[in-house]
């Protein structure tokens, strides 16, 4: 049988205070994750919250602002689609990168936002591709 999760305001005796935090933080970006993937910046802080699973009180602990939090979110976007266009770069035949391949690493990841934007660009609006 498996032991029951730890609630969220509790450390686990085998979870040091330190790894505590970063599992909540990341249970927070995650959340965030989502919700501003569905309302882009408009995405409220309680509604924030109730994806994550934790009190917007929780939230503030962790990130001083909205802001701060989109922010974060948005690195974590663009490192991640830096390490996939980087990747794609080491195969052979791949000579250069543009709006399409953008486009195409953002529809795999599902980020509408990026989708979007991509889009308004000449290169890609002949080549309508949907985020879902």
């Amino acid at each position: 049988m498996t032991a029951p999760a730890t609630p969220l305001g509790t450390v686990s005796p085998r979870e040091t205070p330190a790894e505590h935090a970063a599992a909540v933080r990341e249970r927070i970006l995650e959340g965030a994750g989502r919700a501003f993937a569905g309302a882009g910046f408009r995405a409220n802080v309680p509604a924030i919250a109730a994806e994550a699973g934790v009190s917007v009180g929780l939230i503030y602990r962790y990130f001083d602002s909205k802001e701060e939090l989109y922010r974060t979110i948005l690195e974590r976007v663009f490192l991640r689609m830096g390490e996939e266009l980087e990747a794609g770069l080491q195969r052979p035949g791949v000579s250069g990168l543009g709006a399409r391949t953008i486009l195409t690493v953002a529809t795999a990841r599902r980020q509408p936002a990026l989708v979007a934007t991509a889009r308004r660009r000449p290169a890609c609006r002949k080549r309508r591709v949907s985020a879902a």
